[in-house]
């Protein structure tokens, strides 16, 4: 695979000439917050820090991937998606609930980049919603998080993520949206290999039981449990902790509920808040080969939920990384919310 790399100033001015790449490294992760993907180029060129580079097939024009550049030495360029680089800002956080997390963080970006002229984002990005997902943030106090955690957290949750669509007239056009699309994969074809499978059972920081308790409670061997959820192997919130979905023994995490609090959230919004996400607590890796009869590659894209087979057990899962390398005719596919390298863990919460 040849890669044809379009360069971009950071006033989305072009860089005169198109150059090659024949060795490369990039992809996407949702999940860690220390991705980097690198290109080595065919010829010097002098860039900055925050220029965009964007990466076609050389054959089929095909875009495969965008991002905004890091750093770079020599011939060799390294790249940050669009969601981790713009959004490395911190900014306050509090308790908050709404119809649309998408709409919600459509706010957050004009609010803390568009609207900020010290960014020098107004005018050259575009950001759109395409989905709307009931959403709840429980934080106990005001705090300070930055966007892409923020927006990693929802990843996690909903399934919701923040990418990059195209460049067109002197813009940047991205788009905020929930995936829902459903596909299979299993390891009987030889075009699937290097199988790696990590399971997180249930922990610390991947609870599956909720205790909601009232904050007046006084008799800490009696609280008075106002409701109790459990999360099940497909990802969705029950109360009936005979669903033989349950992964047992269960881990419980309390949430403190203040039953006098005006805009209080519902139960579910608050399991909604502690739980979802923590089933696909698992990693599963796979390389695919680039020109798979089996597997249409061009599809690909992370947030895509899969029922993954491996040794005749069903995982139900999510896409959330995938790379590809010149030193290999394939694609490496990461399922799950979690990483097994520690390094992925020194992370904000």
């Amino acid at each position: 695979m040849i890669l044809s790399i379009h360069l971009y100033r950071f006033d989305l001015s072009k860089y005169e000439e198109e150059y090659l790449s024949e060795e490369f490294d990039f992809g996407i992760d949702e999940i860690s917050s220390n991705w980097v993907s690198e290109f080595e180029l065919n010829k010097f060129v002098q860039i900055e820090k925050g220029d965009y580079l964007l990466a076609k097939d050389f054959e089929s024009s095909r875009i495969l991937y965008f991002g905004v550049i890091d750093s770079q030495e020599d011939t060799k360029i390294r790249c940050r998606d669009l969601a981790q680089a713009l959004g490395d800002s911190s900014f306050p956080t509090c308790k908050t609930t709404g119809p649309s997390f998408e709409g919600h963080f459509k706010r957050l970006i004009e609010k803390y980049l568009l609207n900020d002229s010290t960014k020098n984002l107004s005018g050259i990005l575009s950001v759109v919603t395409e989905t709307n997902t009931n959403h709840s943030y429980q934080a106990t106090e005001v705090t300070s998080r930055k966007l892409n955690s923020y927006l990693r957290n929802a990843f996690k949750k909903y399934n919701i993520k923040w990418t990059f669509e195209e460049i067109k007239d002197g813009k940047i056009f991205s788009s905020i949206k929930r995936i829902d699309t459903k596909k299979q994969i299993k390891d009987n074809s030889s075009e699937f290999f290097d199988w790696n499978i990590f399971i997180k059972k249930p922990g610390n920081g991947n609870e599956n039981m909720l205790l909601i308790v009232d904050k007046k409670m006084s008799d800490i061997e009696d609280p008075r449990i106002l409701s109790t959820y459990y999360l099940d192997d497909q990802n969705e919130l029950t109360t009936d902790k005979t669903n033989v979905g349950i992964i047992k023994p269960t881990v419980s995490i309390v949430s403190i509920y203040d039953t006098e609090q005006e805009d209080k959230a519902t139960y579910e919004e608050v399991a909604n808040s502690e739980l979802k996400g923590n089933a696909y607590s698992h990693e599963i890796n796979v390389s695919i080969i680039l020109d798979s009869k089996n597997f249409d590659i061009r599809d690909l894209q992370t947030g895509l939920l899969f029922d993954v087979t491996v040794k005749e057990k069903l995982y139900k899962s999510v896409l959330s990384a995938w790379k590809i390398s010149s030193s290999s005719r394939s694609i490496k596919l990461t399922f799950g919310n979690i990483r097994s390298r520690v390094s992925d863990y020194f992370d904000e919460n």
